[in-house]
This record gives C-alpha cells, structure tokens and sequence, in this order.
C-alpha cells in the first residue's frame, strides 16, 4: 500500500487526469504513506476489540480524532504556530498524525481493559496453519468485498479527474457527505455482524433474523433521514465545502443522485454485515464484485463517456452507475441474507467450526 501511495502519478497520468490536480493529489497521498502502518495496527487492535463486543474505545477514539483533524487541518492546510500552509499536502500530513495518534490510543485502551485481563496476550503457540487457512478463507473474501465497493468509488474519481478540476471537486464534495451519512448505518452493520454471529454460536437461529431485520429496517429509516436532509438542504450543505457558483450547482445536483442511492447503501452495508455473522463471506463477494463492476462501473463508463449515447454524459452517467451498483448489490444481498437465514432456521445448514 505504501508503495502504490508513494508512485501514484503513473495512476493518474494513465486515467488521463487533469494535470493541474496531480501535484496535490500525489502530495497528499505521500504524506498519508507515513500513517499506513499505525492505521493498520489500529484497525486490528479496534477488530479485536469490536469482537469482543468492545465497542467503547472505537467510538472514543473516533470522537477524539474528528476534534483532533479539524485544529491539525487548520495548521497544515492553511497555516498557524508558524507552520507554512501546505493545502491538499497538509491535509496528508494532518491524517498520518491522527493515524498515529489512533493507534497509540486503541493500544493503551487494549491493554487497560478487560482484553488484557482475559488473557489474550498471556501465551504465544506456534502457527497454527489450519486455523490460519480458516481465518484466511473466511477473510479474504471480506477484504475482497471491501476492495471492490471502495475501488469501484476511487476508480470514478480517477475516470472523471479528466472532466475538470471543478467537476472532481463537486464529485468529492457529494461523495464526502455521503460518506458522513454512511458512518451510521456501517456502524449498525459491525454491530449486526456482532450480534449475529454470537446468536448463531449459541444456535439461537431466530434470534439472529430478527437481528438481521431489526438492523436493516433501522438503517433504512436513517437512510430516510439522510435522504431528507440532502433533498432539502443540499444547496446550503454545499456551501459548507465551497461557495464557487460552478461547484455549488454541479455538487447540489449530484446530492440529488445522493439522496436517491442513500436507502440502497444503508440496506446492502448492513445485509452484508449479517453475513459476516453467519459466516458467510464469499458469495456476498462475488455478488459485491458483479454489482459494482459487472453493473455499476459498465453503466458509468457506457453513459459517462458516451459510448451509447450521442453525446458523453460526463460525470452525472458515472453518478447513474453509482446507483445502479449499489441498488445491485442491495437486490443480491437481500436474496442471500434471506437464503442464509432459512438454512440456519431450517437445520439444512450449522454454524461453522470457531
């Protein structure tokens, strides 16, 4: 990962973005390459913790971080106690220091709380390489699903860097509020796949369906909320990020496509979550790779770039792949979820060996 942040330009070079954007685009991304390793020690030490059913500390140490970024940004980005404003580069080095600070602070709350009482870090086997091939089956499908959703959102933004500077800016700030309203429903669904998962180990079959559907009509009713408040604020949510007329107008109308997508993000994010309960890890990834680049990144390219149309969209036909591979991956994980719970219920299918 390193590596690929620190020789970003070929990427952007290659995605034919605009050149005026590459310098603090690959700025910012060395920057952030110094916190990789501590925000891969934090989202270990937080798993653990979450799986646990922990849950305290991650939110803590998310609260502490927002507080921590905005003065950092302030220092870095445009300059204060004497440190020169570095823009978009600053905002890199604002994000490795929180990253840092992230993991020091799960790590002392790993070793302060009852984690550290059960035992967990009393005694060291050998490898275990079944155990490990266990761990490996059921993970990699995950970080594969995850890939795919996360590549498939980055992979837009390197596609339409070439419609201008001002179109990528009204992308990122859309996709940014999406991404602050996303933070509730993806913490509903870590916690569907916690408590999914210690009702399937207790075999309380029912119990772990009515957490599924309890979890999903909760995320569809924020996703509600969201979709409200997009559709009736965006102008003034725009404003917040940018007050340039060209970027308000595009950014208002791409809320519009916000709002539509908002219920299909909450319900696909949480179904997977359960699915990650039971277990059952690798079907929802082919279903997360078939919607998001089977459907969602086909329909982008074909409308954006005009390959079925007289004339290219631009960026709004990759916002209508945008919808359309979420509403996919919503469609396919509704089918498995209510599959997967049946065979649990019906005795056709047992937990896993833990």
């Amino acid at each position: 990962v390193i590596l690929v942040l620190l020789n970003a330009t070929p990427i952007y070079t290659f995605f034919d973005v605009d050149p005026v954007g590459i310098p603090i685009a690959v700025g910012y991304l060395e920057s952030q390459a110094w916190g990789i390793f501590a925000l891969f020690g934090y989202f270990v030490f937080r798993n653990l913790c979450e799986g646990l059913a922990l849950t305290l500390p991650a939110m803590v140490i998310g609260l502490m971080s927002l507080g921590l970024k905005i003065p950092l940004n302030m220092i870095f980005v445009n300059g204060a106690l004497g440190i020169e404003g570095q823009g978009g580069i600053g905002c890199g080095v604002s994000s490795a220091i929180v990253f840092w600070i992230q993991f020091f602070a799960i790590a002392i709350a790993v070793f302060a709380t009852r984690i550290r009482r059960s035992g967990v870090f009393q005694r060291f086997d050998k490898p275990d390489f079944a155990e490990i091939g266990r761990l490996v089956r059921l993970g990699l499908p995950i970080g594969t699903s995850i890939f795919a959703e996360v590549s498939f959102f980055s992979g837009i933004v390197m596609l339409i860097g070439r419609f201008g500077v001002d179109v990528v800016a009204s992308h990122n700030i859309a996709t940014s509020f999406a991404g602050v309203a996303f933070m509730i429903p993806l913490a509903i669904g870590m916690s569907s796949t916690i408590r999914v998962g210690a009702s399937v180990g207790a075999r309380e079959f029912g119990h772990a369906w009515l957490t599924v559907r309890v979890a999903v009509m909760t995320a569809l009713a924020i996703g509600c909320v969201s979709a409200l408040v997009m559709l009736l604020g965006r102008k003034q949510l725009v404003t917040l990020y940018n007050e340039e007329p060209q970027v308000v107008a595009l950014a208002s109308m791409l809320f519009l496509y916000c709002a539509f997508f908002q219920l299909f993000d909450c319900a696909q994010v949480v179904m997977m979550g359960s699915l990650r309960g039971y277990k059952d890890t690798t079907k929802p990834m082919f279903i997360a790779i078939g919607a998001y680049w089977g459907i969602g990144m086909p329909i982008g390219l074909a409308f954006g770039f005009g390959w079925v149309t007289e004339e290219p969209i631009g960026v709004v036909g990759f916002w209508w792949g945008l919808c359309a591979g979420l509403a996919a991956a919503a469609f396919g994980l509704s089918i498995r979820i209510k599959r997967t719970a049946n065979a649990y219920i019906s005795g056709r299918r047992q937990p896993p060996p833990i």
